[in-house]
């Protein structure tokens, strides 16, 4: 397993996140992604923006389905070089990369430890 081990990621200059989402339930075949947020890891400092995006936000085309959250999502997610997250390599991420092959999109960059 692997962690920000004594900062030197953080010192190292990478762009580091926590991910988190929420969905309907466990099975991404039959659930839907209803929020997911990132948050910043700024060295030194625990006050790094948070980064949100919801299925019923306004801009979302087709309020019925999850596509446009789950693009959005992994937009954002390829633009850090480390995720990490409670068991999110165990859920959360094979949530999304499901999700992304359901809807023709490529999945995130695989940058989460």
């Amino acid at each position: 397993m692997s962690t920000i081990d004594n900062r030197t990621d953080l010192e190292k200059g990478l762009k580091i996140g926590i991910v988190d989402i929420e969905a309907t339930g466990l099975d991404a075949d039959y659930d839907e992604l209803v929020c997911a947020c990132i948050k910043t890891v700024n060295p030194g400092d625990n006050n790094g923006p948070i980064w949100t995006v919801r299925v019923d936000d306004k801009r979302n085309p087709k309020l019925l389905t999850d596509k446009w959250a789950v693009k959005t999502l992994i937009e954002e997610m390829n633009t850090y070089d480390l995720l990490i997250g409670w068991y999110s390599s165990g859920y959360d991420f094979p949530f999304i990369n499901a999700k992304a092959l359901e809807h023709g999109l490529i999945p995130p960059k695989k940058n989460y430890r």
